[in-house]
């Protein structure tokens, strides 16, 4: 017994056999062994984990990641600690009926539990994923890249972490004012080397060029009118030119100026352009809003209930009363674009013509009537439609 919390165990004599039986049930588990590799094998699996071991550091770290954690252990008190707030949320468990009780009402949910189908409910529509959810683990998901790190949370403290580390600060959050500051200036440039005359060459061809440098002077030469300005370095002037209108103008670029002409009424502006601040501008008041972008999470933004929303799209259509569907806009969608596409193929009577209606989110993220208009139903692209002996709504 002696032997194994000796410099021993902490080599390869605990890898075998032996500390897999009965070293490991004893108290030199509990400090270092079980933190090593030999606790994600067999060992942690069986009552030992089940134990004090699991409550400790050792649970937090490692063990927590195997079955064992997915059984008993995060049903009970573990995981309204710190264990469920790291990794154990992120499996199965945090989609029974536990997670929809206590944990998720508590400081878990505005962590981890996010990313699951339990934050399509009403619970993370409210103050709590707006909050302290996209300064921990959510940004650093696939979440971050989409609606979260868009808002002026994810512009704060947030890339100052190691969150911009990752691939999530290449794409959305860098473009903000937070790159100029701390961030750019330790992983990002990296050295000095590229803020010189060095980008100018080879550098800019790298994957430094492609976040940060290039959106300054240097991609005006003549090297980012090459291989470069295919990627997303054409968020300058470049793009106005001839290869924007090729493939480059799919990707991420088209969130600068050059979303304001034709380009935008292509599919790029229908994903993710229209969610950024170029919605405010004159965009979203062309065509663009007119498709599915005001339909998707922009609208349940601040952005959409205000001038945006208001404008061309909803004044083309509106009710039998003449008035503006989004008039008094507070959360629900303006479902006047998508309307033309599926009508066409009806008749053209008009009963059958498509009103202004309001739509909010069900469960499963589809669109439903509001239950104050009787007489609308709605159809698999998820917007509302008069029926045909339908009535006045109220």
């Amino acid at each position: 017994m002696v032997l194994c919390r000796t410099v021993l165990c902490r080599t390869v004599v605990c890898r075998t056999v032996v500390c897999r039986m009965v070293l490991c049930r004893t108290v030199p588990c509990r400090t270092v062994l079980c933190r090593t590799v030999l606790c994600r094998t067999v060992l942690c699996r069986t009552v030992v984990c089940r134990t004090v071991v699991c409550r400790t550091v050792v649970c937090r770290m490692v063990l927590c990641r195997t079955v064992v954690c997915r059984i008993v252990l995060c049903r009970t008190v573990v995981c309204r600690t710190a264990v469920c707030r790291m990794v154990l949320c992120r499996t199965v468990i945090c989609r029974t009926v536990v997670c929809r009780m206590v944990l998720c009402r508590t400081v878990i949910c505005r962590m981890v539990l996010c990313r699951t189908v339990l934050c399509r409910t009403v619970l993370c529509r409210t103050v709590i994923c707006r909050t302290v959810v996209c300064r921990m683990v959510l940004c650093r998901t696939v979440i971050c890249r989409m609606v979260l790190c868009r808002t002026v949370l994810c512009r704060t403290v947030l890339c100052r972490t190691v969150v911009c580390r990752t691939v999530v600060c290449r794409r959305v959050l860098c473009r903000t004012v937070v790159c100029r500051t701390v961030v750019c200036r330790t992983v990002l440039c990296r050295t000095v080397v590229c803020r010189t005359v060095v980008c100018r060459t080879v550098v800019c061809r790298t994957v430094v060029c492609r976040t940060v440098l290039c959106r300054t002077v240097v991609c005006r030469t003549a090297i980012c009118r090459t291989v470069v300005c295919r990627t997303v370095v054409c968020r300058t002037v470049v793009c106005r030119t001839v290869v924007c209108r090729t493939v480059v103008c799919r990707t991420v670029v088209c969130r600068t100026v050059l979303c304001r002409t034709v380009v935008c009424r292509t599919v790029v502006c229908r994903r993710v352009l229209c969610r950024t601040v170029v919605c405010r501008t004159v965009v979203c008041r062309t065509v663009v809003c007119r498709t599915v972008v005001c339909r998707t999470v922009l609208c349940r933004t601040v952005l959409c209930r205000t001038v945006v929303c208001r404008t061309v799209v909803c004044d083309e259509f509106p009710d039998l009363s003449g008035r503006a569907c989004c008039a008094a806009f507070v959360i629900g969608f303006c479902c006047a674009g998508l309307l033309l596409a599926h009508a066409s193929g009806s008749s053209r009577s008009r009963a059958a013509r498509p009103r202004c209606c309001w739509c909010r989110a069900s469960a499963n993220l589809g669109y439903r009537c509001s239950r104050s208009f009787i007489g609308f139903q709605v159809y698999s692209s998820g917007c509302c439609y008069p029926r045909q002996s339908a009535g006045e709504h109220s």
